[in-house]
């Protein structure tokens, strides 16, 4: 079978159609203390709301009875926004540009990256200035119209479709500069 796939935050639900006589005892596995369980003769499930990123993974239901043992496994993928972009470096600074690169995050949350954006902003104002859309495939920028003399620091933001990853910011602020 498929993957389940929740985002994180949702209900969680699994659901099995089951048959067996006399009724099978039914366990999952992993247990699970935030999980809650349905049943009837033919039906069993389980759910687990508010879903979180450690409950991914296999998932099993264990049916027993005097006939014998049966086992169904499901894969859970629990959904996220990614992580935070890796390596981010400024470069080539030039009096009103500097060249921005990133590597893409160390996970990214079940999904693929969608977007990027490079936000930059001089330091003795307060607001970002956030670039347009970039690719999920795109792994550098170039900021430009930058102020000669002025010290900036840049973040970058990956995006999947749940959402967008923390920000990363340059170690040290650069100043908009003509190299010597």
């Amino acid at each position: 079978p498929s993957p389940i796939s929740v985002a994180v935050g949702q209900v969680l639900y699994i659901s099995c159609e089951v048959t067996g006589y006399p009724r099978p005892t039914m366990v999952w596995e992993p247990e699970n203390d935030r999980a809650r369980t349905e049943q009837s003769d033919t039906f069993v499930a389980l759910s687990i709301s508010r879903a979180r990123a450690n409950e991914g993974g296999n998932y099993k239901l264990i049916l027993k009875n005097v006939a014998g043992t049966a086992e169904a496994s499901f894969d859970v993928q629990i959904q996220n926004v990614p992580q935070p972009v890796r390596n981010l470096k400024i470069d080539n600074i030039q009096g009103d540009s500097a060249h921005v690169t990133w590597e893409e995050p160390s996970d990214d949350g079940g999904l693929p990256i969608t977007s990027y954006f490079v936000e930059y902003r001089d330091i003795r104002r307060g607001q970002y200035i956030k670039s347009e859309r970039l690719t999920g495939q795109t792994l550098e920028y170039d900021l430009s119209r930058l102020t000669k003399g002025s010290k900036y620091t840049v973040r970058v933001l990956a995006e999947n479709k749940i959402g967008q990853s923390e920000p990363t910011e340059i170690s040290e602020p650069f100043i908009a500069k003509n190299p010597i």
